[in-house]
């Protein structure tokens, strides 16, 4: 039996597709034209924080940029938990809905990426 299982395993090994090959030319790095669209949605998430009023900005930087839990926020901001999860969930929403009006539909589902 467990000669069996062996030659399975060493069969199904055999048979995987391989998705990479040895060359002699390095990789593809990432184009400029990538590392721009990461500043330019970048640029619009703080113009789109800068538009939110300063409770519920000061939130989302104590969440997503100094990783924060909703606890700790609440401590910090002397306020009750629930307020925090659902001032932040407004805020995502609110900056969704203010990005989409300006926004075409690739830059709008960036967008929500950066902000889900």
């Amino acid at each position: 039996m467990r000669r069996t299982m062996t030659n399975l395993h060493i069969s199904a090994w055999r048979r995987r597709k391989l998705n990479e090959y040895p060359t002699e030319e390095l990789p593809e790095t990432a184009g400029d034209l990538d590392a721009m669209r990461g500043t330019e949605l970048r640029a619009v998430l703080w113009q789109a924080l800068a538009r939110l009023p300063e409770l519920q900005r000061t939130m989302l930087v104590l969440r997503y940029y100094e990783g924060l839990t909703d606890p700790e926020i609440a401590d910090i901001l002397d306020i009750s938990v629930g307020t925090v999860k659902s001032s932040i969930w407004r805020s995502l929403r609110r900056m969704r809905d203010d990005e989409a009006l300006s926004m075409g539909r690739d830059s709008e589902e960036s967008f929500g990426e950066l902000v889900a």
